[in-house]
């Protein structure tokens, strides 16, 4: 994407988007100065898959004691936005997402069962030896730069969340 990116004769921004797994298995707050790395793509760690809505069971991993900030996509859309709009975001890389929100994957699976109101069981696992045990992102480059400020906190999140796919399964 980047040599057809600078192929280009008029191109005035161009945006890359990855997970914070591309901090690999770094054990600490990752700021935007971290190298990426990309691991196998066989990986459980590297595939988001899961379906609660049905009453089937929720597995985690191990015991879920990993920490993750989550971030729901509205506030993600808009550090997009700042990025695209703001002068001060050309050249920059910036981590986006919400160092508030930052659960066990144990209580963010606690709280979704609660918000879909559901009878699915929660499944340990084995645990992956690839999976990290704390994984944050610091967003501060984004706040002091672009004044980006994720405001949806992670119940509402997941409530959103939760509505969003219940429309679309009733259409």
């Amino acid at each position: 994407m980047l040599e057809f990116a600078l192929k280009q004769k008029n191109l005035l921004r161009f945006f890359d988007f990855s997970t914070s797994e591309i901090f690999d298995d770094r054990d600490e707050v990752c700021t935007e100065d971290y190298l990426a790395h990309i691991g196998p793509i066989d990986q459980d760690c590297w595939k988001y898959a899961t379906s609660i809505l049905n009453g089937e069971a929720l597995l985690i991993h191990g015991m879920g004691d990993q920490v993750r900030s989550w971030c729901h996509i509205d506030d993600f859309v808009d550090g997009i936005l700042l990025c695209m709009t703001n002068e001060k975001a050309v050249g920059e890389t910036f981590n986006l997402g919400n160092d508030d929100q930052v659960v066990t994957i144990d209580e963010l699976a606690r709280m979704v069962l609660s918000v879909i109101n559901t009878e699915s069981k929660i499944v340990n696992g084995i645990k992956l030896n690839e999976d990290v045990k704390n994984r944050k992102v610091s967003y501060s480059k984004a706040r002091e730069l672009l004044g980006y400020a994720p405001s949806i906190d992670i119940y509402s999140g997941i409530m959103k969340t939760s509505n969003g796919y219940k429309a679309l399964i009733q259409l």
